[in-house]
């Protein structure tokens, strides 16, 4: 099941994005707002989905 989970959250390209730049760059919320040209909420909302999934 976890890995189900995983791969859900996963299948959106912005999350992917997402953890690909974090895997590179420590980062806090504002400044991947800044990279990825997202309001807050949003960048916030798929980061609460990737850590939920236990991605």
């Amino acid at each position: 099941m976890e890995l189900i989970r995983c791969f859900k959250a996963l299948s959106d390209k912005t999350r992917l994005r997402l953890l690909y730049i974090l895997r590179r760059y420590e980062l806090n919320v504002n400044e991947i707002v800044l990279v990825v040209e997202m309001i807050q909420s949003g960048v916030s909302r798929h980061l609460k989905i990737l850590l939920e999934s236990g991605c």
